[in-house]
């Protein structure tokens, strides 16, 4: 093999070990100030949905066995939504919008917010490199309850997996914590 195309496939290894690592979502944060402060505590509660990705089509081969699935890897998948709640939970803290907690932790009490992170469907293409999430955001204090729902889309430009999904998730941190600020806001006004 001639020292030319050793090269190349030391590159081709090195890029491809560079997407892979670090597959998972990494945890992310809210850029813009705190739409609100208060003193109310927030249970949170993850509801995983369904992850989807488009079958990958591989040159020459596609023709002849069809399309394969995409890595699971890529897929935005439970994990990588837990990761986002605990980002989202740390979030509400620090910026001292609530006081928040994951809701399965029994140690903890009843809480003023009950919020509810559904993840409806995760989708991974490859055609056009790109996420696209789609959340359902409840919140409930005592009686009165309020859905929100948003879907967000990232086309990909990072060399990593891990990279890939953190812009998604910022793009969703950016929806999700203006949104409970306005709820949290209209709890102070009414109580």
């Amino acid at each position: 093999m001639s020292q030319r195309v050793m090269s190349r496939v030391a590159m081709l290894a090195a890029l491809s070990g560079l997407v892979a690592c670090g597959a998972h979502l990494t945890k992310v944060g809210y850029e813009g100030p705190a739409q609100v402060e208060s003193s109310y505590s927030a249970g949170v509660t993850l509801i995983t949905g369904n992850v989807t990705a488009e079958p990958v089509y591989r040159g020459w081969a596609s023709l002849f066995f069809g399309p394969t699935p995409a890595e699971p890897v890529l897929y935005f998948d439970a994990d990588d939504q837990r990761i986002f709640v605990a980002s989202l939970i740390d979030e509400l803290n620090r910026l001292g919008m609530l006081n928040a907690w994951d809701a399965s932790d029994p140690s903890r009490g009843k809480a003023d917010l009950m919020l509810q992170v559904a993840f409806l469907r995760t989708h991974y293409s490859e055609g056009a490199p790109a996420y696209t999430l789609d959340v359902e955001l409840l919140a409930c204090a005592g009686e009165s309850c309020k859905t929100e729902r948003f879907s967000v889309s990232q086309r990909l430009l990072g060399m990593t997996v891990s990279g890939d999904k953190g812009m998604v998730a910022k793009k969703l941190m950016g929806e999700v914590i203006p949104r409970i600020g306005r709820m949290v806001r209209q709890m102070k006004q009414v109580g």
